[in-house]
């Protein structure tokens, strides 16, 4: 019996490990692949911050444990395109991502620093609840290394188009093609990995962003093709283990930042705390005035830059070295010549471990400095200046427009030097640069100088034509020929500044709260010293649009006589523009392109002045520093600047309509340049937002300019022949006429719930201004028609609203 019993256990023993039992364990053994399997003899693999495995067009990522649930910046970005989509070098994005390993799969989660808390705090775990960080990606682990590292296939990733890293919304396409889309190759580096992509896109040959009723074919494209392929790079570089210390944002220091929601119960309410972005510059000697930082900040100029320009781009770099001297630096900021093929074949311009300076082969006219911060702190990683090709050409027509007249004779015939251009290259990479190092525009920089200033050769050879490089003051128009000033912008008092403030170390502090009250010594220089003042202008929305001291373009502290010297500077050009730009044998583009700068700055310079019309000064003030945040300008300056439209720009500017110039570019267009600055400047002056801010401030208690003062005015100027016995009235002034009263008609056309006079003063003006019309005797035919006409338009309009 006990051998029976022995034999059945044994029995039982044997049938509960097999077969049922063993295949079992066989198919545990079987859910990862053998190593070899996978990672076989035709494997490219690199050893990194993870080890990459490249197998005949299959990439796998060996990832250590120590580098799970680290954080990484992926940075993407189109590093070539084909030609007539976007451009190459163009930013998609960035964000911050990590690695997560849970149980048989790895996850690719994005990161946010949006909401967050003291850690060990009750407010930490109800942020963890509001902030469940996204999956962008899963991936089965495939096998395991032979030091038991977990090894999964990421391709898709790449080839799927995943839309957190996809560039479809550049491209304006509408969805990858996996079959003519591969990894092209792959690079690991201790702390990046780099992966480029060849992807082709599936697109419309029309415009997706077209009215579907009038499509429009895209432009510069091969419309035989219905797809685009561009070559992607995706970066991803581990973030500093040590963070940066942050700085907190300050509203008077132009500083680009990043922003989160504090929680804490030692605030009844949230608090959004803003870090500004800076590079992470620290001494090598902390003790030094002025001492090496441990890690300068460095600008590759990139391979495909110009030879001759290279120099003025590596110039327009270090200039900001004096800046970071005042905040205690040496040698803070270098710029160096990208390695050749033959020296560095590794060194790769869109490698995130590198900052450049790129030279791109595209028509648009224009250059910018984005670039990548690490969201905890707001340490800048890295950063690319883009230079377009033609945007020296820009440079040249603004300076032979704005300054030619009063920089000289050599100046007044194109083209310019080498050296003279070089000027313009040096001066948009420090504006550039300055971007890069975290620095936003500052529009009030330019009013820092009286006219007395710009027009002296010593003020300006010293401080240029504003107070900061980081403004929109493109060369000097107000200088006036004998003067000899200078005609570009350089590093200014201010940039010297915010650079000191951004930058400055506080050895003594223990934290960057308690940098503040150093912080708060260096901004309070603002009160005494205008020279350092800061306006962010039209990007700090409805109060910077208000303010006509912080406009873009301008110059010096009184708009009047800036514009009325300007406008003297452009007549001159216009005496000598046919000569000056047009050489014998060729045709008149470029003749026709300086011209419509021309009459593009006569636009600009006058709508400094109708900006004034109801302006108000903007004072970034704190508690205690003074009694006025918020000035509307005297009533007297707003009645002169209107005054000065009607005079220089609604009466028409007859220099601007030359024969010698028309006859060569033609006539068509001849009255059209004329009342498309007038239009312009129309709807500057009469809209909703700038009547409700001048009712606003009469609803204040503020004696000043209102909307009947400003509709009287120029129903005054624009309608002054009216009360003349015998009217005959020119075909420039019937078209601003004709533009006035539509505009009057546009604002009471009951479209409209209005909270201000506008609606009211218009109707009555409009009312009235009929009367006169139907009573006045006109000396011709056309201007009888004309002021029928106008009569009629508005006794249509009145019918309609009744």
């Amino acid at each position: 019996m006990l051998v029976l019993f022995i034999l059945a256990n044994a029995s039982s023993f044997l049938l509960a490990q097999s077969p049922a039992d063993s295949s079992k364990k066989k198919e545990k053994k079987s859910k990862f692949k053998a190593y070899d399997a996978v990672i076989n003899e035709k494997a490219e693999s690199k050893s990194g911050v993870f080890t990459t495995h490249f197998v005949e067009g299959k990439l796998y990522y060996e990832i250590p444990q120590n580098k799970f649930e680290k954080e990484f910046v992926w940075v993407y970005q189109i590093s070539k395109t084909q030609s007539g989509y976007n451009f190459h070098a163009y930013p998609v994005g960035d964000r911050v991502v990590r690695w997560q390993r849970v149980d048989d799969r790895v996850l690719l989660r994005n990161v946010e620093y949006t909401k967050r808390a003291e850690k060990g705090t009750p407010e930490a775990l109800g942020v963890s609840y509001a902030m469940v960080e996204a999956i962008i990606a899963g991936f089965d682990i495939v096998t395991f290394s032979p030091d038991s590292l977990p090894i999964i296939e990421v391709t898709s990733l790449f080839v799927d188009d995943t839309p957190e890293f996809s560039p479809k919304n550049a491209l304006k396409a509408k969805s990858i093609d996996k079959k003519r889309s591969l990894i092209s190759s792959v690079k690991a580096f201790p702390r990046n990995l780099e992966t480029r992509v060849l992807a082709t896109y599936k697109v419309d040959p029309y415009n997706p962003f077209a009215s579907p009723a009038k499509p429009v074919k895209r432009k510069g494209t091969d419309l035989s093709l219905g797809s685009v392929t561009v070559e992607m790079h995706h970066s991803m570089v581990e973030l500093p283990e040590r963070p940066m210390r942050p700085r907190k944002f300050d509203e008077r220091v132009g500083y680009f930042d990043t922003q989160f929601e504090q929680y804490s119960d030692e605030e009844v309410q949230v608090e959004e705390v803003r870090f500004i972005k800076r590079w992470r510059l620290e001494k090598k000697n902390p003790d030094a005035k002025l001492s090496e930082p441990v890690q300068p900040i460095v600008y590759y100029i990139g391979r495909e830059t110009p030879k001759k320009w290279r120099k003025y781009v590596k110039e327009g770099i270090e200039v900001w070295q004096e800046a970071f001297e005042a905040a205690g630096f040496k040698n803070a900021i270098i710029g160096k010549y990208a390695p050749t093929e033959e020296e560095d074949s590794g060194w790769d311009a869109e490698d995130a471990r590198y900052s450049t300076v790129r030279w791109l082969a595209v028509k648009t006219r224009n250059a910018f400095g984005p670039h990548v911060a690490d969201p905890r702190t707001g340490e800048i990683l890295e950063a690319d200046i883009r230079f377009f090709h033609n945007h020296l050409s820009t440079y040249r027509n603004w300076f032979f427009v704005q300054s030619s007249a009063h920089a000289g004779k050599k100046y007044q015939k194109l083209p310019y030097s080498d050296e003279m251009m070089g000027r313009f290259v040096r001066r948009v990479t420090a504006h550039e640069v300055g971007h890069t190092l975290g620095l936003r525009h500052n529009y009030l920089a330019s009013f820092a100088y009286t006219i007395e200033q710009l027009r002296s050769k010593e003020w300006t050879k010293k401080y240029g034509i504003a107070a900061s490089i980081m403004e929109y003051a493109r060369t000097n128009y107000v200088a006036q020929p004998g003067d000899e000033a200078d005609f570009l912008s350089k590093i200014g008092p201010y940039d010297n500044f915010a650079v000191e403030w951004g930058y400055r170390e506080f050895k003594r502090t223990k934290n960057y709260e308690k940098d503040k009250k150093h912080l708060d010594k260096i901004a309070e220089r603002q009160l005494s010293d205008p020279l350092v003042r800061f306006s962010g202008g039209r990007e700090d929305g409805l109060t910077g649009r208000a303010d006509p001291t912080s406009q873009t373009e301008d110059l010096g502290n009184d708009v009047l006589e800036a514009t009325r010297l300007g406008l003297l500077n452009l007549e001159r050009v216009m005496s000598y523009i046919v000569e000056g730009v047009s050489e014998a044998g060729e045709d008149y583009r470029l003749l026709e392109e300086i011209y419509g700068f021309v009459v593009g700055q006569l636009r600009t310079e006058m709508a400094h002045v109708a900006n004034y019309v109801g302006g108000v000064k903007v004072n970034r003030l704190l508690h205690g520093q003074g009694e006025k945040l918020f000035d509307p300008l005297p009533a007297e300056k707003q009645k002169a600047a209107v005054a000065f439209l009607l005079k220089n720009v609604f009466e028409t500017p007859d220099w601007l309509v030359r024969d010698d110039v028309v006859s060569r570019i033609g006539v068509h267009n001849t009255q059209n340049r004329i009342l498309t600055i007038q239009e312009y400047l129309l709807r500057l002056l009469i809209n909703e937002e700038r009547a409700e801010r001048m009712t606003d401030i009469e609803a204040a208690g503020i004696v000043n300019y209102t909307v009947s003062d400003l509709l009287d005015q120029l129903t005054a100027g624009l309608f002054a022949e009216l009360g003349e016995e015998s009217v005959k009235i020119a075909v420039f002034r019937r078209n601003v006429q004709r533009a006035f009263v539509k505009k009057m008609i546009e604002q009471f056309d009951g479209k409209k719930d209005p909270n201000n006079d506008l609606q009211a003063i218009a109707r009555l003006t409009a009312h009235d201004l009929k009367v006169r019309l139907s009573e006045t005797v006109a000396a011709d035919k056309t201007t009888k028609a004309h002021l029928f006409d106008l009569s009629r338009l508005i006794e249509i309009a009145e019918n309609k609203t009744r």
